[in-house]
């Protein structure tokens, strides 16, 4: 007999998910939890290389017309990594600066190749950033100004934003899949 299912509120939720953050943040130190960071980098990529390469028509598939089809998804998701990893908080090398305009809406489609390279060379990125940063790092607080607004932002909550950013784009990929009845590859 499965568990009984408790229904928590949506205020609980999110007080609950801060509470566990400061925790989770210091975790994604390498000594700590390394294993469980690389694992969801591997899943991720994998889960978008193994649709890129196996069916290429499969970029264009959306949801719905207004939604972002598949290849777009994944050049957003992309160009958001840069974006936070590269050009905010200087990691990677200049060579990745580009994949930062991949999401724009002028931008050009992208190969299947381009995304495949896209999601594993940003993945890579990331990881190489996770396994350097001591937990000190993670308290790091990036100061500056963005559409005429102060912002602080600390290095744990960019990883985090990131994180996120990914799990909910990752899962619209998934959707899209399903509206197709196309399976999406277990994570």
């Amino acid at each position: 007999m499965a568990p009984a299912r408790v229904e928590v509120a949506p205020s609980d939720r999110v007080a609950t998910t801060i509470r566990r953050w400061d925790g989770l943040c210091h975790a994604l130190h390498p000594a700590l939890e390394a294993n469980k960071m690389h694992k969801l980098g591997q899943n991720f990529t994998a889960f978008g290389g193994t649709l890129l390469k196996e069916n290429r028509e499969i970029q264009v598939l959306r949801a719905a017309p207004h939604l972002r089809s598949i290849g777009e998804n994944a050049a957003h998701i992309i160009g958001t990594r840069v974006g936070w990893f590269h050009m905010l908080m200087g990691e990677g090398d200049a060579a990745i600066a580009p994949m930062d305009d991949w999401d724009q809406a002028n931008a050009p489609a992208r190969s299947a190749a381009e995304l495949v390279t896209g999601l594993e060379a940003t993945w890579q990125m990331i990881q190489n950033a996770l396994a350097r940063w001591t937990p000190e790092d993670l308290d790091y607080i990036f100061r500056g100004e963005r559409w005429g607004e102060p912002y602080e932002l600390s290095r744990q909550w960019v990883i985090w934003h990131v994180i996120e950013h990914d799990l909910h784009h990752g899962g619209e990929l998934s959707f899209t899949l399903g509206t197709h009845n196309l399976a999406a590859p277990d994570l």
